[in-house]
């Protein structure tokens, strides 16, 4: 049974601050008649220790953080940071995450020193964001610190919300701690200018495996999006927090022992929603690939560089030359596998990734550079690619428009922007030097510091400044943003029909309600496949291409849509509908800066799932009401504390 929080402690318990006489030595522990412990077998002795043992526990707000029990609290919320860090790539044990953060919610409901606690999750979260962050460090110093600064004043914010939903509004942790995970990862993800959506739980559940099982919870997210899976695996911590706080065996009115309501609530809970989302996982992965089986497929074929980021911030002739020569030769290299090992099944697609082109291949751009005489070596490479692999190219290339001449008389274009260009094979007649791509999208969801700076644009000191202390460049690198979603229609080869195609490029696969925007348009699908351009080149350590490759991952499962990834540096990989890795880029086990190539055929479904419809506005209803009830909890705790200690 659930014990009183007023309840006087058993003898021998100290209780700071609450005036209560002690009851007698044999006096049952919910108030009912004393039980004569004369007559108790010596096994009940050991169940009456555990029993005091669990009501301490129960009453967290009884019980001070002077001394050792500082460090309990500091060791808790360590001990959670660590586990955390070890769910996620690398090294990537997704099922510590399901634990990881069952010490920090006992610590922040258990002690009663709040600014002590306030500090010390603050402080742990610097160190673990500073630690999971370290891969921006070859970008900018000091953007990562201040984005590891920003990330962690969310802790702070967690602590006090679950201590407000449990202590004030007496909610569950099974139920409080997924809430508040859901409620700080959409904050995270949607402020500011956008905000960042990494290290979600959810995003651990996603095996990098090849030909791995995709996860039953995992199927949850095209329900209500990645927030979903992140309930669910908050809820097993919040399970554990909640079976350490409240007693696990009663004594009812007839003085005998049995299992405590409180702990069987919690329970049934965590059992109904686990058993619902495992069971929905099973059948959604057997519908989406009965789908799958009825739909058309894609054939496509992959190309992974491995140029380092400084060929692209310290550019030079020869090294651009370079650097396009080898992407020829893997362009060379695939289109020789497509007329062998593939003459029976022709590739329908050859992607490149971001920007793999050294020079702008908008029409406007190659019309003046051709005019300018600039070597045509790369324009002369393009068209004889064209002519000679005879299959649609998805090209990653930046994009400038507006060209005037400098007083030097050099060409310089005033807007520039981030994109994908189809270039379909020559037709009969054409002129092979037209280079005039058959269609074209520009980046629209632009990084905020890296491809824009927002706020201080309008000032010129501060855009010195910044440009001098932050910026990876020395110079305005703004680039434009685009206008509207570019629809690709890739013709296929083995049928007389198109599929529809979108290109999140860079971290626009990240953001979740711009991709379901790419594919859905109220709800009615619009595109068949996602084919993400990035270029990873930029980051340090072994992190952040297998994290970027988790997060793509949701957005297949949540839009029941495959995602095709192709990276500067790795990881390049396919995810089919289900989340389930099906090919990748690798040579000897390695898929992180190595050049190499892949293909692969893959189904679309035509599914329409529940978050094409819904988006993200239950998650923001949950949200804000989340905080709201946690704000009262916080108030109503605090009211509690002060009546106790008058």
């Amino acid at each position: 049974m659930r014990l009183d929080r007023q309840a006087s402690p058993p003898p021998g318990i100290r209780t700071p601050g609450i005036r209560t006489p002690a009851p007698p030595a044999n006096a049952a522990m919910d108030g009912s008649k004393p039980i004569n412990q004369a007559s108790a077998p010596a096994a009940g002795e050991f169940r009456r220790k555990l029993n005091r043992l669990l009501w301490h526990m129960e009453r967290p707000a009884a019980i001070e953080t002077e001394g050792d029990s500082r460090w309990a609290v500091l060791g808790l919320l360590l001990l959670s940071a660590v586990l955390l860090a070890l769910s996620f790539p690398q090294p990537g044990w997704g099922l510590l995450a399901h634990i990881a953060l069952a010490p920090a919610a006992l610590a922040a409901v258990w002690t009663r020193g709040v600014v002590f606690l306030l500090v010390a999750s603050l402080l742990v979260a610097i160190a673990w964001w500073l630690h999971m962050f370290h891969w921006l460090v070859p970008v900018t110093v000091e953007g990562y610190v201040l984005l590891s600064l920003y990330q962690a004043l969310w802790a702070p914010v967690a602590v006090m919300g679950l201590r407000g939903l449990r202590l004030g509004l007496r909610v569950p942790l099974v139920i409080a701690l997924p809430l508040m995970v859901v409620t700080m990862e959409w904050c995270r993800g949607a402020f500011p200018e956008g905000g960042l959506a990494w290290f979600n739980l959810a995003h651990t559940q996603v095996n990098l495996s090849l030909g791995g099982s995709p996860g039953w919870l995992l199927q949850t997210a095209d329900l209500f999006g990645e927030w979903t899976v992140s309930f669910l695996v908050a809820m097993t911590s919040g399970l554990i927090a909640d079976l350490l706080l409240v007693p696990l065996i009663g004594v009812d009115e007839q003085q005998r022992r049995r299992p405590s309501r409180a702990a069987g609530t919690r329970l049934m809970i965590w059992f109904a929603f686990i058993s619902a989302g495992l069971i929905y996982g099973h059948m959604r992965i057997a519908e989406v690939q009965a789908a799958a089986r009825q739909m058309r497929s894609i054939h496509v074929g992959v190309v992974q560089t491995n140029v380092p980021q400084t060929n692209k911030l310290h550019p030079t002739l020869e090294q651009q030359l370079e650097d396009w020569h080898r992407l020829v030769a893997l362009m060379r290299k695939l289109d020789e596998r497509n007329r062998t090992e593939l003459s029976h099944d022709p590739l329908d697609l050859m992607v490149w990734p971001e920007t793999a082109s050294p020079v702008s291949l908008n029409a406007e751009s190659v019309h003046v550079l051709q005019a300018w005489e600039f070597p045509n070596i790369i324009f002369s490479d393009l068209a004889s690619l064209r002519r000679d692999v005879d299959t649609p190219m998805l090209v990653g290339s930046s994009s400038e428009e507006d060209w005037t001449l400098t007083d030097d008389d050099f060409p310089m274009a005033q807007r520039r922007f981030n994109s994908a260009l189809l270039f379909l094979p020559p037709a009969e007649g054409d002129d092979p030097m037209d280079l005039t791509p058959a269609g074209r999208y520009d980046k629209i969801h632009l990084v905020p510091f890296g491809e824009y700076m927002p706020w201080v644009s309008e000032s010129e000191w501060l855009r010195n400044l910044f440009l001098t202390y932050i910026s990876p460049y020395d110079f305005d690198y703004s680039i434009n943003r685009g206008d509207a979603v570019e629809i690709f229609e890739i013709p296929l080869r083995t049928e007389d029909r198109t599929v529809r195609v979108v290109t999140p490029i860079c971290f626009e696969d990240v953001v979740s309600r711009f991709t379901r925007r790419m594919v859905f348009q109220s709800g009615v699908r619009r595109a068949d496949f996602m084919i993400n351009l990035t270029n990873d080149g930029w980051f340090g350590g072994p992190g952040q291409r297998p994290q970027h490759a988790q997060v793509s991952a949701l957005r297949a499962v949540e839009l029941r849509t495959p995602m095709i990834r192709s990276v500067n540096t790795g990881v390049s990989v396919v995810w089919d509908a289900t989340g389930r890795l099906v090919a990748e880029v690798g040579e000897d086990g390695r898929r992180q800066h190595v050049a190499g190539i892949m293909n692969v055929r893959v189904n679309a479904t035509g599914l329409v799932p529940l978050y094409a419809h819904v988006g993200t506005l239950p998650v923001v209803m949950v949200s804000l009401l989340t905080l709201v009830a946690a704000g009262v909890g916080c108030w109503i705790a605090r009211r509690n504390r002060i009546e106790q200690e008058q």
